[in-house]
């Protein structure tokens, strides 16, 4: 069995995967280390992969050196994939796992991916398995925030989507710049995209992954777990024969 951590800004998921299956799906809003030596005797791990978004953590690595074979993702890592991406040290790890589920889940097919969280990342691979790159902005709740937080009267609003597509007070105003501006440039980028990959799947994840597949007026593939299913992928790839 294999254990996956996807350490991001916000939280803390980690899968336990059978082959391709995930058998236990945890979320946390930080690493624990106890919590996941646990899970290594509960369900007998044989490899572990982390990818981190934050700083380098020694229980991080005491936890990878209780499994031989253990990968902490990075962009030296063996990946079933090839990036065309200028600064590949660079590029988001969860990105990076993210292309890899795509290209699993669809071999042979364009996929646009849109990761919806703290950060909104769109992003391209070719049915050949080439990372062609991607885009990056501000979530929706970093808009919220930053508008809150750089100005010295506006409130901080909630995620809410309006009806209304003119705000009737500040709060409303707010919420519609922030949610229905995000789905816009969203649904900007794959009518652009789509006319580059007619035929591409779209794949969505990420916190706010429903609240853009409800609004996107477009056939979306969903999966909250595209990262975790990446991840599993990248570790069995190097358990796999030497390459």
């Amino acid at each position: 069995m294999q254990l996956c951590v996807d350490i991001g800004n916000t939280r803390v998921k980690s899968g336990v995967f059978e082959n391709s299956e995930l058998l236990l799906l945890e979320r946390k809003q930080e690493f624990e280390l106890a919590f996941h030596q646990n899970l290594l005797d509960k369900f007998a791990i044989d490899n572990i992969i982390i990818s981190s978004t934050r700083a380098e953590d020694p229980e991080l690595v005491a936890l990878l050196k209780t499994r031989p074979g253990s990968i902490l993702l990075d962009h030296a890592t063996p990946l079933p994939i090839t990036l065309q991406y200028k600064t590949p040290h660079t590029l988001g790890k969860d990105r990076l796992a993210a292309a890899v589920a795509c290209f699993a889940l669809f071999p042979g097919e364009d996929c646009i991916f849109i990761d919806a969280g703290t950060c909104i990342t769109t992003n391209v691979i070719s049915g050949q398995g080439v990372f062609l790159g991607g885009n990056i902005s501000p979530g929706v709740q970093m808009r919220l925030k930053a508008m809150h937080m750089l100005t010295g009267k506006l409130p901080l609003a909630e995620i809410q989507y309006n009806d209304e597509v003119l705000g009737q007070d500040t709060m409303m105003a707010l919420q519609n710049g922030a949610v229905r501006g995000a789905i816009y440039e969203v649904s900007s980028f794959l009518n652009k995209c789509g006319e580059m990959f007619p035929s591409a799947r779209i794949v969505l994840t990420g916190g706010d992954a429903i609240l853009f597949a409800k609004h996107l007026k477009i056939k979306i593939f969903a999966n909250p777990n595209l990262v975790l299913l990446g991840l599993n992928e990248i570790l069995r790839f190097n358990a796999g024969p030497k390459h």
